[in-house]
């Protein structure tokens, strides 16, 4: 996946799920320079997703039953791009921006008065 693919697929994930796709760019910029193979230790991808996080927010969301891409998310792991990005866009439209490590350089991104 392309930088150009990654910013297009944050921008129309955070349209459905409500974040703002500013802060999603900016994260990802921060995190991995929209890399998905990046890697730091346990966090991988373009958002940096940590096994920690994974395990807190999969079952969050998979029990969230307006999430639209339940099915996708409960049949891949960690280790799928796309299903990263998913469950990392809905944390933050439900209030995780605090967890994340760029926050601080992000943080005015796409901030709603």
């Amino acid at each position: 996946m392309t930088a150009g693919q990654v910013i297009a697929t944050l921008s129309v994930l955070a349209q459905i799920y409500g974040a703002p796709a500013p802060l999603m760019e900016c994260l990802s910029w921060y995190e991995s320079g929209h890399d998905v193979t990046a890697v730091n230790g346990d966090y991988i991808g373009t958002l940096q997703v940590g096994s920690e996080f994974w395990a807190d927010m999969v079952p969050l969301y998979l029990a969230d039953e307006t999430a639209p891409h339940r099915e996708y998310v409960a049949a891949h792991t960690r280790e799928d791009p796309l299903a990263r990005m998913i469950v990392a866009t809905w944390a933050v439209a439900h209030g995780s921006r605090e967890r994340r490590s760029a926050n601080r350089l992000c943080w005015d991104v796409g901030r709603r008065e």
